[in-house]
């Protein structure tokens, strides 16, 4: 589905602000400003309009909440017909490989990664020279107080394919999850990845818990990469608004 052009620009305008107010240090007045408001507290008013909440206030709670962020359309739309959203609680998931940062600035948030994960993903391929049938990539916004937005990255294996290399221990992944299996290729791995927050979780008011987000990459006939189902995992709140969503989703007709 298509939308207007004002909820796409302010779709934009407001993700970029929530995550700018939770991982950067840039000020209201600044993100304001780069938003092109005429004043703070212009800012302020639409921003309590789409979050009930001021970006002060915002900015000191726990979670990232997409609820009222409007949503817009977006190039993977096509690639509904065949994703599957489910939930899930992983209680314990050890994995193996490589650990880096990234940075990126306010007008890049939102958009791919590539450039700024390409060298750790080097790094990662030499180390294990052929590709398994799984691997997973971590990424998590952390708060280094900055005019910029860090990133954790890590990319990884279960341990049965990183015993013989020896790599060192990622984080433990552990929680509520939603999962979202891509099984047709339409767009790009990082398309889809703007999908599930810009039009997804906006949509269905999903709250985003402290965590990290997973991909996994199954190949089907490894060493080849050609041919794979992506699926993300988005750490999130269990709450009202993610039943409700998860028991619309188990009435609807197959």
């Amino acid at each position: 589905m298509g939308c207007s052009i004002k909820n796409y620009i302010m779709g934009i305008k407001m993700y970029r602000c929530s995550l700018a107010l939770k991982f950067s240090g840039l000020s209201v007045k600044k993100i304001s400003e780069l938003c092109f408001y005429s004043s703070q507290q212009a800012f302020t008013r639409y921003f309590k309009e789409c979050f009930g909440t001021t970006p002060v206030e915002f900015r000191s709670n726990s979670e990232v909440i997409f609820g009222k962020i409007p949503a817009w359309g977006h190039k993977v739309n096509g690639a509904l017909m065949d994703l599957d959203v489910s939930y899930i609680y992983i209680p314990h998931l050890e994995l193996y490989g490589v650990s880096g940062k990234y940075e990126c600035d306010f007008y890049h948030i939102g958009k791919a990664h590539t450039m700024q994960r390409a060298e750790l993903e080097k790094t990662f391929s030499s180390l294990l020279l052929t590709i398994p049938d799984k691997v997973y990539t971590l990424c998590k916004p952390v708060n280094l107080k900055c005019d910029k937005i860090s990133f954790d990255y890590h990319i990884g294996v279960t341990a049965e394919f990183s015993k013989e290399k020896e790599l060192p221990a990622l984080p433990v992944i552990s929680g509520d999850y939603l999962r979202f299996t891509f099984t047709k290729k339409v767009g790009s791995t990082s398309d889809r990845i703007l999908y599930v927050y810009k039009q997804y979780m906006a949509q269905h008011c999903i709250t985003r818990r402290d965590g990290h987000d997973i991909e996994l990459f199954e190949y089907t006939h490894p060493p080849d990469a050609l041919e794979y189902t992506h699926t993300v995992y988005v750490p999130v709140l269990f709450d009202e608004k993610l039943i409700d969503m998860l028991l619309t989703r188990t009435s609807e007709p197959s």
